[in-house]
C-alpha cells in the first residue's frame, strides 16, 4: 500500500512555516490519486499557504505497479558517484516481486517518461535504443545540439500505416519549440528482436536505463 508523511516546510521567500505531503511509496493500482500527483509532478511541488510561492522538494520514493509488473527507486537528482552500477536490493525485494522490471530514475521528466512506458506494456530499453539511433544516426543534429528525445505516446488504435499502430516521440529545440516523431510500430518489433538477440541490451539489477545506459552498453560498457 502507499505510505506517505508529513513534513514541516520554510518558505524560501516569506520564510512562512507549513507543511507538505510527502510521498514515500506509491501503489498505483490501489491509489491513482497519488499516481496522477506523480505524473503531473506536484507531489514535489509545495505551495506556500502564506505567499502562494511554489518550491520544488526533492524527495525520494518507491513506485509500485503491480498490473504492469514493475518497480521504480526514484530520486529527484542522480548521485555524482552513479555510473550506472545496480542498485542494491534486498533479497527479499526481488523474491516477493518475480518477473518485475526493476528501474533506478533520477529527474522528475525521466520519471514521468519511464512510467508512461512501462504502463503501455513497451520495453524501455528498446525505446531508449530507438531514441539513441536516432538521435546519433538517422538525425545526429539532435545528439550534436543535445537534444532530448522522449517518449510520448504508444497508439494502437493510429493504425493508418500500420496493422500495430503508432508510436510517438519528440523533442525540443533550444528555442523551447517541440518537434514530433511519429513511427509504425513495426520499427519499434524490429527493434525488440533486435534487443532480445544482443546480450548487452539486457539489464543486470536496477539501474538507470537511459540514453547513456545505451552508449555506455553499445561501446562494451566503457564509461
Amino acid at each position: 500500500m502507499s505510505k506517505v508523511h508529513k513534513e514541516q516546510i520554510e518558505c524560501p521567500h516569506c520564510h512562512s512555516i507549513g507543511t507538505m505531503e510527502m510521498i514515500d511509496e506509491v501503489d498505483a493500482d490501489i491509489d491513482p490519486v497519488l499516481r496522477e500527483r506523480v505524473l503531473n509532478a506536484q507531489a514535489f511541488i509545495y505551495t506556500c499557504p502564506e505567499c502562494g510561492s511554489r518550491i520544488l522538494v526533492g524527495n525520494s520514493l518507491l513506485y509500485h505497479d503491480a498490473q504492469h509488473r514493475f518497480i521504480i527507486f526514484f530520486d529527484m537528482e542522480r548521485p555524482a558517484d552513479y555510473h550506472y552500477q545496480p542498485l542494491k536490493l534486498s533479497k527479499s525485494i526481488i523474491e516477493d516481486y518475480p518477473d518485475y522490471t526493476f528501474r533506478y530514475v533520477t529527474g522528475m521528466t525521466e520519471l514521468h517518461e519511464k512510467i508512461i512506458i512501462l504502463e503501455s506494456g513497451l520495453s524501455d530499453v528498446v525505446i531508449e535504443r530507438m531514441k539513441y539511433m536516432l538521435a546519433h544516426y538517422s538525425h545526429p543534429d539532435i545528439a550534436r545540439k543535445s537534444y532530448k528525445i522522449r517518449f510520448a505516446n504508444y497508439d494502437p488504435d493510429d493504425k493508418d500505416d500500420s496493422e500495430f499502430g503508432t508510436l510517438s516521440l519528440f523533442y525540443r529545440d533550444s528555442n523551447d519549440e517541440a518537434y514530433g516523431i511519429k513511427l509504425n510500430m513495426r520499427l519499434y518489433y524490429d527493434f525488440k528482436l533486435a534487443v532480445k538477440l544482443d546480450p548487452r541490451m539486457h539489464p543486470q539489477g536496477c539501474v538507470i536505463v537511459d540514453e547513456g545506459w545505451i552508449s555506455r552498453q553499445m561501446k562494451g560498457g566503457a564509461l
